[in-house]
């Protein structure tokens, strides 16, 4: 089994296992991820790198 991350407009919206991958439509993005990655839905996906969003909540901001 591989890990995917499904890509929707910059965000990871899910993780998925399959083995093999299916074919999807060319509309849906799938990147292969390695079994121990903490990607997780929610995640930003630019430039072939995934970023942990910023938790607004919980930072401080000094204007």
């Amino acid at each position: 089994m591989s890990l995917y991350a499904q890509i929707v407009q910059g965000r990871v919206h899910g993780i998925f296992e399959y083995d093999p991958l299916p074919v999807f439509p060319s509309y849906i993005v799938m990147i292969e991820l390695p079994i121990d990655s903490p990607v997780e839905p929610g995640w930003l996906y630019e430039d072939d790198t995934f970023m942990a969003p910023i938790d607004l909540d919980s930072s401080t901001v000094t204007l």
